[in-house]
């Protein structure tokens, strides 16, 4: 997936080197405390003070992340979701690219007219042009920006475009008290546990097929229908009234008694 692979074109060295995939990035640092406070710096701030952000789709997909949150990514495991970092667009449409072009030679066009007759020498028209692209250009058409999100993992940073969100779930533990251990970017640790779990959901699908395609197979003599007085006398002891959805239970496990020769389902 070279996407994805761009992604991590900016890693550096173990310790915590950055990443980036030529659009965007962005950072943040804490440990969550359930659902309420956020522990950052060693100081408890709460969740509505931290900048959060909310991405999703057109089909409904959604994901709200703050400073602290654990993630997975597809590709690089769990990490640490830090901050959202605002950074010059490296990759723009050819409409984009126009509209950039454009707006540069407007804001050039201007500058040398606000010199009047004068004009403007080139060592200056010059300087400007230097600032294309660049912290000072602060023209939303010609610097455009993209927003990253910058995950943390135990041996890199890694910067996701938002657009790229997809790739990125929450992470989910029975016990949320226990953090879990940050993926490492380099190396196939990931890789195979990934793989692990795919062989141990494929091995449990299988079993579940074979318990049932084993089912099928077996047979039992059916309940004597001619016993339902007797089960009549039996749910009079019954001291309650059931409900619907016990009597419809009742229903359907005396019809598997009497009219199946198989196990009870």
């Amino acid at each position: 997936d070279k996407d994805i692979d761009r992604e991590m074109s900016q890693i550096g060295g173990g310790g915590g080197g950055g990443a980036g995939d030529g659009d965007d990035g962005e950072e943040a640092e804490g440990g969550e405390l359930g659902g309420g406070p956020t522990v950052v710096d060693g100081k408890i701030v709460s969740r509505d003070v931290l900048q959060g952000i909310r991405v999703g789709s057109a089909g409904g997909w959604q994901l709200e992340i703050f400073p602290g949150d654990f993630l997975v990514h597809r590709k690089y495991g769990i990490g640490r979701f830090e901050k959202t970092v605002l950074t010059s667009k490296k990759k723009l449409t050819d409409e984009e690219k126009q509209a950039q072009r454009d707006r540069r030679e407007q804001i050039l066009r201007e500058a040398v007219k606000a010199r009047g007759s004068k004009g403007m020498p080139t060592e200056e028209v010059q300087k400007i042009m230097n600032t294309f692209g660049k912290e000072e250009d602060k023209d939303p058409i010609s610097n455009p920006q993209s927003t990253l999100l910058e995950i943390t993992y135990g041996d890199a940073t890694v910067h996701v475009p938002v657009e790229r969100a997809y790739r990125l779930s929450r992470y989910r533990a029975g016990d949320a008290a226990i953090k879990p251990r940050l993926s490492r970017v380099k190396g196939e640790a990931w890789l195979k546990a990934k793989n692990r779990v795919e062989a141990s959901t494929l091995q449990m699908a299988q079993d579940v097929l074979a318990l049932y395609a084993t089912r099928e197979t077996l047979n039992r003599p059916p309940f004597d229908p001619t016993l339902e007085g007797d089960v009549r006398r039996f749910e009079t002891t019954f001291p309650y009234e059931p409900t619907p959805d016990q009597i419809t239970c009742f229903e359907h496990v005396e019809n598997d008694m009497v009219w199946r020769g198989g196990p009870l389902g």
